[in-house]
């Protein structure tokens, strides 16, 4: 199986010798947002591998210059020029939201939460999930709506809307929430069974060194990495 790291960046390469043929030609116009799209995708997931907490993402992450990236893409949403593309969204296009968090751009976290993933269609945990990072972006309470019996790695992402929850609602003590992400990152770490995951979720077959996902749903509560009170962003390495 190839590395994700040499596969990012060959997606990543793929996507600017695109992108520079299209600029071109006018009747494959549609094909622009969709190579955005994967542009942004890779160039996460890349980085994530690679470093190894949010500071040293950010600044390996800057490198690919994907605020340009993703504001062309906000235009496109926007314009409504293509809307069929963006009906649905996937889980990675909600992981995609990382990138403007980390980078502090929220104005733009909230462009792509707001214009785009709050109005897909999209699986029944992330539908949830969008709304609890957009309430954690506007300061709101939260109340999850999750399915009663998760299954698979549905029980590792509800664990982070259960944090989203908590912290719209201000509470003081998430440990037991944390410590239960923890063990359940550490757990997917090492599940080789594990392989439809997005391009930042920890997998035995190819481990993540740390969790991008909890740092991102932190930063959404305005929780930066330089802030003593949060709780720290957990390292993936068992």
């Amino acid at each position: 199986m190839i590395d994700p790291v040499q596969l990012h960046l060959e997606t990543i390469e793929r996507v600017r010798a695109s992108l520079a043929t299209l600029a071109s030609e006018p009747a494959k116009r549609a094909y622009i947002p969709i190579n955005y799209r994967s542009y942004l995708r890779a160039a996460s997931g890349y980085c994530v591998r690679v470093s190894g907490e949010v500071e040293s993402y950010a600044a390996e992450l800057a490198r690919f210059e994907p605020i340009n990236v993703l504001e062309a893409l906000l235009d496109f949403i926007e314009g409504q020029e293509f809307p069929s593309l963006f009906a649905s969204c996937s889980a990675d296009d909600v992981d995609v939201v990382a990138i403007p968090l980390l980078l502090g751009r929220s104005d733009l976290a909230k462009r792509y939460l707001e214009g785009f993933l709050l109005k897909c269609s999209t699986h029944r945990v992330w539908a949830s999930y969008v709304e609890g990072l957009s309430a954690l972006t506007r300061g709101v309470n939260f109340t999850p709506k999750l399915p009663p019996k998760p299954s698979g790695l549905e029980k590792h992402w509800v664990l982070y809307v259960q944090l989203m929850s908590a912290l719209a609602g201000g509470e003081a003590d998430m440990s037991s929430i944390t410590d239960a992400i923890e063990l359940s990152f550490r757990r997917c770490n090492g599940d080789k069974r594990l392989v439809n995951t997005t391009h930042i979720d920890p997998n035995g077959t190819h481990p993540v060194p740390w969790d991008l996902r909890l740092a991102y749903v932190l930063a959404a509560a305005g929780l930066g990495p330089n802030n003593s009170s949060k709780p720290t962003p957990l390292r993936g390495a068992a």
